[in-house]
């Protein structure tokens, strides 16, 4: 009788989960529908604001002789963008200008294609751009003046090489690009030596290839690339030669430090007889910490008898 019970008891139970299930796989799920209840008849929504973008891209290199340089801008959700040129002279010195100004633009999506000569701009103290460090950072703002910033950089330089063949003291280079204002170009190292020197005219007769007697400058020394005007004697901008300067001698091992004593023999620095010492005497403490509080408990022990 009691086993009738129990299954009785258990067919019931599964009866009502399954009816549970049922009624729940019915059920619309919450928010799928709207419905007017006594509480409220208004739905509310939640409105995501879409936030400004701004981008900037150009097919110009890092490091350019040419003063115009082509980029565009790409923006969403913008209704005005704001291009500023930031330069920074060989002195340390810093300006900026506003070249462009983008108002009433298509909201969702709009791009923009563009150059700058840098000669042509005037700064905010009424200088002309030069060579140097150049940073072009755009701006865009929404309509609820939220703004958001991009910026890319470059170089404005009058004449770039690069290292091609050589060895020994005699080492060449070759102008990759000049600019038009250029003359002569000399290569000196850090104090001043000079240890190339062509014309435009050579370079041009010679394949852009620069000739260099590296016999005076030292292992691994700088170089420096100097770009003078039409008379010779107008400098126009010094930048770092990717060279590099003869080979190395190798350094011998002197093996460890002569420390003297029975321990001269060992290869132990100074450092490692510090760290050795350290550890020692912060075992020998732990050590004696224990045997001060042992000696403590045995004297209570005798204390309490």
């Amino acid at each position: 009788m009691r086993r009738i019970q129990k299954n009785i008891l258990g067919l019931s139970g599964l009866a009502l989960v399954a009816g549970m299930t049922a009624c729940a796989a019915i059920m619309p799920v919450p928010g799928a529908s709207a419905t007017t209840t006594s509480l409220t008849d208004t739905l509310v929504v939640k409105v995501v604001k879409d936030e400004p973008e701004v981008h900037l891209t150009t097919t110009a290199a890092d490091t350019v002789t040419d003063p115009n340089y082509p980029y565009a801008v790409d923006y969403n959700y913008a209704s005005k963008v704001i291009i500023d040129l930031t330069y920074v002279d060989e002195s340390g010195v810093t300006r900026t200008a506003t070249i462009e100004t983008f108002d009433n633009l298509d909201y969702d999506y709009g791009e923009q294609s563009v150059s700058v000569d840098v000669r042509n701009v005037t700064f905010d103290d009424d200088t002309m751009g030069g060579y140097g460090n150049y940073t072009i950072t755009a701006t865009a703002i929404d309509i609820h003046g939220t703004e958001h910033e991009y910026s890319i950089k470059f170089e404005y330089v009058p004449v770039i090489g690069e290292a091609i063949a050589g060895s020994g003291a005699n080492r060449m280079g070759k102008v990759t690009s000049m600019g038009d204002d250029v003359e002569t170009v000399r290569v000196f190292t850090k104090d001043g030596v000079e240890v190339g020197k062509a014309t435009r005219e050579e370079l041009e007769n010679n394949g852009m290839i620069l000739n260099m007697d590296l016999s005076k400058v030292g292992c691994q020394e700088i170089l420096y690339l100097r770009a003078y005007g039409a008379d010779d004697t107008t400098f126009l901008y010094e930048r770092p030669y990717p060279l590099y300067m003869g080979e190395c001698p190798v350094v011998p091992d002197t093996g460890a430090p002569d420390t003297g004593g029975l321990f001269q023999n060992l290869n132990i620095s100074k450092e490692d007889y510090l760290i050795t010492g350290l550890i020692v005497f912060f075992v020998l403490g732990i050590v004696g910490f224990g045997v001060v509080a042992r000696n403590k408990k045995t004297t209570s022990s005798r204390k309490r008898r």
